[in-house]
């Protein structure tokens, strides 16, 4: 019974880190979750007591075991309206950037994920403009300007898009194939062609070091597809800072 105080508690950490997701997907627009209609009306009365906004129409069939929540339109979304970027006077050879990361939410350079990123792209032998990270709200990291992923292209032209994490990356390729399947190579996507990876959080979250051994070789081994798609050849010393 003296565990019993503890496990609650843990149980509403993990309940609300299940909540706030739910609402991050519902505001990134996610077509949604299968969700039995218990559930739902769990969800109606945990956001009935935070706003209350009109209830989104479901469907008539009371037979059906599980109705889809459908994304909530009417909430304020992560980002102000966004402002076009305007595309730059060079072309595409000119553009600087060899590589756009591409998030499903904001990487702050000062994060713990923005670091690691910052590292693996070191390791590759970019610094500077020679990266750009972006997120699928068209923000780029470091700058104020912001519009669509599109517009992003548009404007600074990557040679290379790596995709981050398995969010980013159903958005992206629209792919219903695992994640682990997609990983590691380069598929055809409406902004051009990608290459997913696992996200650097997916690192830092890792419990055991071997787990975490084992996801930056896969992800090290993917970036390496990367730069030879961009003819570059990777050393012994950079494999070792990419894995430090």
């Amino acid at each position: 019974m003296k565990r019993t105080a503890p496990l609650v508690k843990e149980l509403l950490v993990l309940t609300e880190a299940v909540i706030e997701d739910l609402r991050v997907q519902r505001d990134l627009g996610s077509p949604g979750y299968d969700l039995s209609p218990e559930a739902l009306a769990v969800l109606d009365r945990w956001d009935s007591s935070k706003a209350p906004a009109k209830a989104a129409p479901r469907p008539a069939d009371k037979d059906a075991p599980y109705q889809r929540v459908q994304p909530v339109t009417n909430v304020a979304r992560p980002r102000q309206a966004a402002r076009p970027i305007a595309a730059p006077a060079q072309d595409a050879a000119s553009s600087g950037v060899k590589v756009l990361f591409v998030s499903d939410l904001p990487i702050p350079a000062n994060s713990e994920a923005g670091a690691l990123l910052n590292k693996i792209a070191q390791a590759m032998g970019f610094s500077g403009d020679e990266y750009k990270v972006a997120d699928l709200n068209g923000g780029i990291e470091g700058e104020k300007e912001s519009g669509s992923l599109d517009e992003v292209m548009n404007a600074i032209r990557p040679q290379a898009v790596c995709v981050l994490g398995e969010k980013a990356t159903r958005d992206v390729l629209g792919a219903k194939a695992p994640f682990a399947a997609l990983a590691g190579r380069f598929h055809q996507a409406e902004i051009g062609k990608v290459l997913p990876t696992w996200h650097p959080s997916t690192i830092l979250a890792c419990r055991f070091p071997e787990e975490e051994k084992q996801i930056k070789g896969e992800v090290w081994k993917h970036m390496q597809v990367i730069m030879k798609r961009l003819g570059l050849s990777a050393s012994k010393t950079q494999k070792k800072k990419s894995e430090g």
